[in-house]
């Protein structure tokens, strides 16, 4: 079993672990480093983590062991963007994988994301290595309107991002 809240800056040791564990073992699926956020420090985490609101937060899944999923999620602030907001950051241990974390992570996200005014569309890329989670996407409703090929380099490795979009109106 696990239990799906947004994190506060209380978390931010936690996620801080568990995004580095997502960027050193999974490097293909995600547009930071390991190296890059080894830079980023607990405190500025915590600082993000305190107060966004409906507009910046990160949604946590936690079993036992404790912090074991996240999805982020942020609002554009120009007034020409504002209607648009972003997922990032969807990662699941392993150890809560195939137990619905990642599904009930990202529909948490898109359920806190639209309590805030105005919002029209959340948007979000996956790399072509990770179908799975493209499925768990397209499931929840998001469509696929663009691919940008050599997106990411990884190593010596040129990976294409699949750009999909959910309409909430």
């Amino acid at each position: 079993m696990f239990e799906i809240r947004l994190l506060t800056a209380k978390d931010a040791g936690a996620l801080w672990t568990l995004r580095l564990e997502a960027l050193a073992s999974v490097p293909e699926a995600f547009g930071e480093s390991a190296a890059e956020h080894r830079a980023t420090s607990v405190e500025s985490i915590a600082t993000r983590l305190a107060g966004g609101g409906a507009d910046s937060f990160v949604v946590g899944a936690f079993d036992a062991a404790g912090l074991a999923g996240t999805a982020g999620y942020y609002r554009d602030t120009r007034e020409k963007r504002r209607h648009k907001g972003h997922i990032w950051g969807m990662y699941v241990a392993p150890r809560l994988r195939g137990q619905g974390a990642g599904r009930a992570l990202l529909l948490e996200a898109i359920r806190y994301a639209n309590t805030s005014p105005g919002l029209r569309t959340i948007l979000l890329s996956v790399s072509e290595t990770q179908p799975a989670a493209r499925r768990l996407y397209e499931r929840a409703g998001f469509v696929h309107y663009g691919t940008e090929p050599h997106a990411l380099r990884v190593g010596d490795r040129d990976l294409a991002e699949e750009f999909l979009v959910l309409t909430l109106y």
